[in-house]
């Protein structure tokens, strides 16, 4: 097609008598300004792989909604250098040929820039393995794992912002052994997730003399039939359960595991929604559960990028309730956000990974994260938290 007969020139600002064919040097140069304006104003376009239904879907929407409150508030501000983001979502179903789709779709036809906030350690395994982002030298900020097999051997593409599997689990093991427990059960899924937290719970135990694991029972991905598990468990009936779960087979796993007669002391690790459990399981069913946390506690604004969130969340999602989940999307965006800053005025997805690679030490209000060219683990924070008797988590 010859270069004037472009639809680029339908636009009104090439119909003026001004630009006629008489005048190509002057019509050339108005399609320079035309398309250098029309760059320097483009989206900056986020992709987002998450499952927002299915077993996951309450996590996985809370993930985009912290990113949403973020995203919204800095173009609210004109945008990062003066670009707006475009912030798009696709549904994976926390199923790994999905994610694998959808991350297709996201680089290629909605021409990402950066990924931020994908679900799972299979999905993210398969999606290291795929090579996709290799291919496309895309950054990915934050997946919801912490499992080895998402960060052993190095990936240079993706900057991890929650601490391992093994380090929520060793914090665990740490109280339990303080408090005299020398007999632990493990419930967890069957696929890799749900092995690298069971392998975290072994070689943790495995350093605690006197200790022993009792029992371990698995469950199905993408189900909550829990009913063997929660049997096998209870008739061991060890001193604590350390649940490798997520959230509906966790709440469906502890309802039948006390009416089994089991009065284990039950731990889960971060994957697991309080919230959620609390209303399918009610108060008298979970009150007591400790649960290990990965991100700062966002029902309380003693940090600064608590009172943040919270202030977003009202702004932009004023009938929404805070979360673990939301707060870990929103503070995954703060954190690709700061790296699009430092990229400068035309951010590639090359100056992009180089700025990440450059937040060291960053603070996002009173909690800090750092990143360097061989290491992309941001933070090591774990807390453990537990639910009261009135149902919330107290810290």
């Amino acid at each position: 097609m010859p270069l004037f007969s472009s639809p680029l020139f339908s636009s009104p600002l090439f119909s003026s008598p001004l630009f006629s064919s008489k005048s190509p040097h002057l019509l050339f140069a108005a399609f320079l300004f035309y398309f250098f304006c029309t760059l320097a104003h483009a989206d900056i376009v986020i992709g987002q792989s998450s499952p927002l239904t299915g077993v996951a879907g309450e996590t996985g929407s809370n993930l985009a909604l912290g990113a949403k409150i973020y995203f919204s508030l800095i173009n609210d501000k004109g945008g990062v250098n003066g670009q707006k983001i475009k912030h798009v979502v696709l549904d994976d179903k926390y199923e790994i040929p999905q994610t694998l789709s959808n991350t297709k779709i996201l680089i290629g036809q909605e021409k990402s820039l950066a990924l931020v906030n994908f679900y799972g350690t299979g999905n993210t395994a398969e999606l290291i393995k795929s090579r996709q982002l290799d291919a496309a030298k895309i950054p990915l900020v934050g997946v919801y794992t912490g499992a080895r097999a998402a960060r052993e051997p190095f990936t240079p593409y993706i900057f991890h912002t929650r601490a391992g599997y093994h380090e929520e689990v060793q914090k665990i093991i740490e109280i339990l052994s303080s408090l005299g427990i020398t007999s632990v059960g493990v419930l967890y899924q069957d696929d890799p997730f749900g092995e690298a937290g069971f392998n975290a719970v072994k070689a943790s135990i495995a350093k605690k003399a006197g200790m022993a694991l009792l029992a371990q029972a698995t469950y199905p991905k993408l189900s909550a039939e829990i009913g063997n598990a929660a049997a096998i468990l209870a008739k061991a009936n060890p001193q604590a359960v350390i649940m490798i779960s997520i959230t509906k087979p966790a709440a469906a796993f502890i309802d039948q595991f006390k009416k089994l007669g089991g009065n284990s002391q039950l731990f889960s690790i971060s994957t697991s929604n309080f919230e959620e459990l609390v209303r399918m399981d009610g108060v008298g069913t979970v009150h007591g559960l400790g649960v290990s946390q990965v991100f700062p506690f966002p029902y309380q604004s003693t940090l600064a990028v608590v009172r943040e969130y919270q202030a977003l969340m009202k702004q932009y999602a004023p009938d929404a309730k805070f979360s673990y989940a939301s707060m870990e999307g929103y503070m995954n965006a703060k954190i690709l956000v700061e790296g699009l800053r430092r990229a400068g005025n035309n951010p590639s997805r090359d100056s992009l990974l180089k700025a990440l690679e450059k937040i060291n030490d960053y603070d996002l209000g009173d909690y800090r994260v750092s990143f360097i060219d061989t290491n992309h683990l941001g933070s090591h924070f774990v807390e453990l938290t537990m639910v009261n008797q009135h149902g919330e988590l107290s810290h």
